[in-house]
Order: C-alpha cells, then structure tokens, then sequence
C-alpha cells in the first residue's frame, strides 16, 4: 500500500472563544499563497478565510474557536505560519491538531467499499453472501494521555483501489502562539511517526 500526503494543517484551539474575528490585510491576503489572482479572502458563515479558488489549499480560516492554515506540504505550512505570525496576536491555544489528509493507494481489491466492510467489520456482521460494504469509518485511539488519534477512512473518489483518510492528532496541550518552527517539526515528526505506525496496525493484511 502506497501512503501518500494531500494535505497538512495546523489547528489551534482558542482557550477562550474570540470576542470578534480580525479581518486581516486585503493586500496581506492576496499575496500570501503567491497567486493573487486566485486567491481570495473575506468573512464566511465559517469565519474569515483565505482561500485558493483554484484547489481545497492552501487555506486559512479564522473562527470564534479555531485557527486553522491547511497547506499542501510541510514546507508550505511552515511559511504560512511565519507570514502570518507577525500580524496576528498570540492567542492562547487550549489544544492544537497536528492534522494531515492522506491516501492510501494500491489497496488490494477492486472495490474498497466491499473491503473496507471485509477488513474492519468482524464477520459476524456479514449478512448473506450478497454484497456487504462500508463507506465510512472512524477509528479513534488514546495515544498519549493528553493525545488522540482519529482516522476516518472512506473510498477515494474515483479511484477503486484507494483510501482516503482524514488524519486528526488532537493534542491536549496548552500554548501561547504558533510554536517556533524547530518545535513545531519535531511535533509533527513525531506525529507522523505515530499515525504511520497506527496505520500499519489497522491497514495491514491478516
């Protein structure tokens, strides 16, 4: 099985909830994804966002609880935070996620539904010998005592051999700020490790 990266973000947790959401910069904004021409920024019902009208990221959204910059790679990720430190205040973070979106190509089967339901369900829940298939799943793991693992597995659009897995490493931990750079690699260094690991236990042929 092949594991490849589509996405990577950071996602902070307001220790308390904003009073109200900051409007950053329009020339800030235009410039921060280097594509001006398509990128775009405003208020939305989620918050304030800079987006990308071309692709799902990179993106920023600010909410009344969550910080939130989605990038296509780590490298990516690590300049966004660097632009928009500067400009923002050091919120206070009650927890942050170390998230990424992932698939997982080269599944041995045809039809990823059929084995989803084959390799998560135990077998006592196959009714008949017709078809028995599970399009969504979440699996949630205690890692640490202040991290958890949620994965949610469904089929890849479009692909029949692939899974895409949404990849949520909640960590209870207090900060003030972006964490500086070296730190933050090191966390999600560590972070990968641990979803790749998880990965290999729950994904692997039995």
């Amino acid at each position: 099985m092949d594991i490849n990266l589509l996405t990577i973000s950071f996602v902070g947790v307001f220790k308390t909830p904003l009073p109200m959401i900051q409007q950053l910069d329009p020339e800030f904004c235009r410039n921060i994804f280097h594509s001006p021409e398509n990128t775009v920024s405003g208020f939305t019902p989620a918050g304030f966002v800079i987006r990308l009208n071309t692709a799902p990221a990179p993106l920023i959204n600010i909410s009344l609880d969550k910080f939130i910059i989605v990038a296509r790679n780590i490298n990516e990720l690590f300049e966004y935070i660097e632009a928009i430190r500067p400009v923002i205040p050091e919120y206070e973070y009650q927890a942050y996620g170390l998230n990424r979106d992932i698939e997982c190509l080269n599944v041995p089967t045809h039809n990823i539904s059929v084995w989803m339901h084959e390799h998560f369900i135990q077998s006592k829940y196959k009714i008949g010998s017709r078809f028995n298939a599970c399009s969504r799943l979440n699996l949630q793991f205690d890692v640490e005592e202040h991290e958890i693992l949620n994965l949610d597995f469904e089929p890849r659009a479009g692909v029949a051999n692939g899974l895409f897995v949404a990849v949520n490493h909640h960590n209870v931990y207090p900060i003030i700020g972006f964490p500086p750079l070296e730190e933050l690699q090191k966390s999600y260094n560590s972070s990968e490790e641990k979803v790749n690991n998880y990965l290999k236990i729950v994904c692997q042929d039995e």
